[in-house]
């Protein structure tokens, strides 16, 4: 009969904490005590359940922040590789930015300039043999124009035409014709 009593209590009445004075103790009787039992029991169950609620809602904070924590340090560990891979970038770049600058440079050095130009043209030594080179050219075109000349001037007879072609099939070779110039030119 006092367990309905204290179910009824239970659900019915608020939870609060039950105070009672000595001398309020001494003058209940013996239901109206069982009564403020049950209240009382009700209010530390209720109690209770607040703390496992809050033992609960703090283990999942706990967790919360633990997991929150983790996550700062991967977002900090991240940034500092991030950081590190930039670094790197730039370092390549500037590495293959000097490595440009160089072949460029080696392009540039290995053009002649024209003050190196003249500088070998004056050279007398240089200037003597370019000024042979010249000469020897012209005479020799000469000599050519010369030969092609009396090459053409020739006629050709039906019985000369062996001989001849002979002749000019030995001085279509560059070799044979600079042998046929210089003999041309010992017999003058």
């Amino acid at each position: 009969m006092w367990k309905n009593r204290i179910k009824m209590s239970i659900t019915a009445t608020p939870v609060k904490r039950v105070l009672l004075s000595t001398t309020e103790l001494e003058e209940l009787t013996k239901e109206e005590l069982i009564e403020k039992w049950a209240e009382q029991e009700c209010y530390i169950n209720s109690l209770e359940a607040t703390h496992q609620l809050e033992n609960k809602n703090s283990l999942e904070l706990i967790s919360l922040r633990e997991t929150e924590e983790r996550l700062k340090q991967q977002q900090l560990e991240a940034t500092r590789r991030e950081n590190v891979l930039v670094m790197r970038l730039t370092t390549k770049e500037q590495e293959m930015q000097e490595y440009a600058n160089q072949i460029q440079e080696l392009k540039q050095s290995q053009l002649p300039g024209a003050s190196q130009l003249r500088c070998t043209l004056m050279d007398p030594a240089v200037n003597l043999l370019f000024e042979r080179m010249k000469k020897e050219l012209e005479t020799t075109k000469a000599k050519l124009e010369e030969t092609h000349n009396e090459l053409s001037a020739w006629k050709f007879t039906p019985d000369r035409w062996t001989s001849r072609s002979d002749l000019f099939n030995r001085l279509s070779s560059p070799r044979h014709l600079v042998s046929a110039l210089l003999n041309c030119s010992k017999i003058r």
